[in-house]
């Protein structure tokens, strides 16, 4: 609209550089500085002498209809210096998928179904790709050939898990992890927990002994406070080594036993 009335008010030939700084602003996106040579503009040429024909006064009341735009640009302006402005950020989802990185959802089933629902498109093989509807796109994005997707999620057996919908669930590859009993893995778990204290063999062999026995004992015999049979699973064991690792007492023996 402006380059329009500038044409029918002043001469484009003589003007020529002055129309190619409108359009550096406008490209690089310099409001301000476009806002200000537009306003400086509309002033000369409401204020330019002429004759009074019907054609004069037609292109003034465009050029006073033009300030009024301007003006309302210019107060928009104004007001979003003092306000806060909203963006489309891409998460950390979007950009594995366009870098090619892998990626691992955890307690996947926890998920809001319209969440699940976006995935699904994804998991469509390797063909599968996004559509950021939230933006405004209407095209997937280039998914790079070295994505991958993992997930993971424990049985819905606790109060408040769930399972996935059968038509998320069947386009992964399942593989059940069972939880560690053997006595060698939970040797090198406890090992790990516990390698700042420098715990000898014997102590860790204690932990395994009596982590077992726990379980063994919690499913015939032992109840808690509230007279229900209690619940130990490599989660309870994992905290209380994660307590014990921090030796709050100041000796490993009774930060183990605490």
């Amino acid at each position: 609209a402006f380059e329009e009335l500038f044409a029918q008010t002043f001469s484009k030939k003589q003007n020529f550089t002055f129309l190619g700084h409108i359009q550096t602003c406008y490209r690089q996106k310099r409001w301000h500085d476009l806002l200000r040579l537009m306003q400086h503009v509309y002033k000369s040429a409401v204020n330019k002498d002429g004759k009074e024909s019907e054609t004069g006064l037609l292109i003034k009341e465009k050029w006073e209809a033009f300030g009024l735009r301007l003006n309302h640009a210019q107060q928009q302006m104004k007001m979003t210096e003092n306000t806060l402005l909203f963006a489309f950020v891409e998460g950390t989802l979007v950009q594995a998928v366009k870098k090619g990185e892998w990626i691992l959802l955890d307690e996947i089933n926890l998920a809001a179904p319209e969440i699940l629902e976006c995935l699904s498109g994804l998991l469509e093989g390797s063909s599968g790709s996004l559509v950021l509807l939230d933006r405004g796109d209407t095209e997937p994005l280039v998914r790079h050939p070295d994505f991958h997707l993992f997930a993971c999620m424990n049985p819905a057996t606790d109060v408040g898990k769930r399972n996935l919908p059968p038509g998320i669930r069947n386009r992964f590859t399942e593989l059940y992890v069972e939880e560690l009993e053997s006595k060698e893995d939970l040797q090198v778990l406890i090992v790990d927990y516990l390698k700042g204290l420098s715990a000898n063999k014997n102590t860790v062999q204690g932990i395994i002994n009596f982590y077992t026995a726990l379980r063994k004992e919690s499913g015939t015999k032992l109840v808690d406070g509230t007279g229900h049979r209690p619940h130990y699973s490599l989660r309870t064991l994992c905290r209380a080594l994660r307590f014990a690792a921090s030796n709050p007492c100041g000796n490993i023996q009774r930060s183990l036993y605490e």
